[in-house]
């Protein structure tokens, strides 16, 4: 199958998919409180639509390069395997593919060895999703071949050869992203922003309850608000944590609620069920570990001083 009979494909996959809301949501079914991410995305279904059924080309109209900023474990990652799917079921890509590259992947070790590199991988990610993580590595201006790898992708986004043809993601923390976004007008104006919000204590009561239930482990009602509301607290104050990791910690978490889980011996054919008061006690141990390693690592750094 040639890449126009792939793009026919899937435009008649975007009115079976993508049309669908379930099916939309289900690419982020691991994300909670993620409504803005998806509400974005899901904007471009029925413009994308309504632009195919008048003969007009999309691609000049829905964004093709982001710059995702956020904390670890804050779902950009998993967005941008996502952007595969949704690229592919509305016609704009020939595949699902996404193809990851690390900042070292664009930067030579030479004069001259860099602006090769970056076309050998545009030219290898034509028709695929280009996803790079921690890209502020390319704001380091102590040195002249980022600098020369960002120059080289800007100018390569303006090409005929390049345009619309692909997606490409660069991802990393807000503060390191908007370094990096300085060091070159042409990234601000050509790359769309998207923040990745910190979990709120509710989303990570939320995603560690869908967590467990993926395990077919149930969370008793708890017999007071205060016991929901200690639990929140605790959240919040992992948050706080300069290590907190969203997504990744509360996959952590529910880990440990699994392993306290089959500590106790388990009747055949009783429910796995866990109380808010049990996955409490698991928080605290965690925010306590969690305080040590801090507390380790500041008088560390004095000592040092």
């Amino acid at each position: 199958m040639d890449g126009m009979e792939r793009v026919k494909e899937a435009v008649t996959q975007y009115h079976h998919g993508l049309q669908n809301s379930e099916y939309f949501r289900s690419l982020f079914h691991n994300l909670v409180g993620f409504e803005t991410i998806i509400r974005a995305f899901k904007g471009c279904q029925p413009m994308t639509a309504n632009l195919n059924k008048r003969g007009l080309n999309p691609r000049g109209e829905v964004p093709f390069s982001f710059i995702f900023e956020g904390l670890p474990g804050s779902g950009k990652t998993m967005t941008a395997r996502a952007l595969g799917k949704i690229y592919y079921f509305m016609g704009l890509l020939p595949t699902t593919e996404v193809m990851d590259c690390s900042v070292t992947d664009m930067i030579g070790t030479h004069t001259g060895q860099t602006g090769p590199k970056v076309r050998n991988l545009l030219e290898e990610a034509l028709g695929k999703v280009l996803f790079t993580d921690e890209a502020y590595r390319l704001g380091f201006t102590t040195y002249d071949y980022p600098r020369e790898a960002v120059g080289e992708l800007v100018n390569c986004m303006t090409k005929e050869r390049y345009m619309h043809k692909f997606v490409i993601v660069l991802a990393g923390y807000k503060r390191s992203m908007d370094q990096l976004i300085s060091t070159n007008g042409g990234l601000r104006s050509r790359f769309t922003e998207m923040a990745f919000p910190r979990l709120r204590p509710k989303d990570c009561l939320r995603l560690l309850q869908a967590k467990l239930l993926e395990k077919k482990i149930n969370i008793l009602r708890p017999k007071t608000v205060h016991v929901q509301q200690r639990v929140l607290v605790l959240f919040k104050k992992l948050g706080k944590t300069t290590a907190w990791a969203n997504a990744r910690d509360v996959g952590a978490i529910a880990k440990e609620v699994t392993l306290q889980l089959f500590m106790n011996p388990l009747p055949a054919g009783q429910p796995m069920e866990i109380s808010l008061e049990e996955i409490a006690r698991v928080l605290n141990r965690f925010y306590r570990n969690r305080r040590t390693k801090e507390e380790e690592e500041e008088a560390g750094h004095s000592s040092e001083s």
